[in-house]
């Protein structure tokens, strides 16, 4: 029997990782730029570092397979 919850919230969870994955860089900007308001750096020119990024899209990325597998454990429950 599928299980609908478990669906519905695979379904909404899955898209948010993908969406995440797929603009790491832009969800990391925000938190560096508001860093750099006491320091002498132009707020337009502020970028995060590499391992922010990637861990914001590594972290996404597990929220997208977790929404996925539970997709895949609602259909296929017993």
């Amino acid at each position: 029997m599928v299980s609908f919850s478990m669906m519905l919230t695979g379904l909404g969870v899955l898209p948010l990782g993908a969406l995440g994955v797929r603009y790491g860089y832009q969800l990391s900007t925000p938190d560096k730029q508001s860093d750099s308001i006491s320091s002498m750096n132009p707020f337009d020119e502020v970028e995060p570092a590499g391992w922010r990024v990637a861990l914001t899209r590594f972290c996404f990325g597990v929220l997208g397979t977790t929404g996925a597998g539970m997709i895949v454990m609602s259909v296929f429950s017993f």
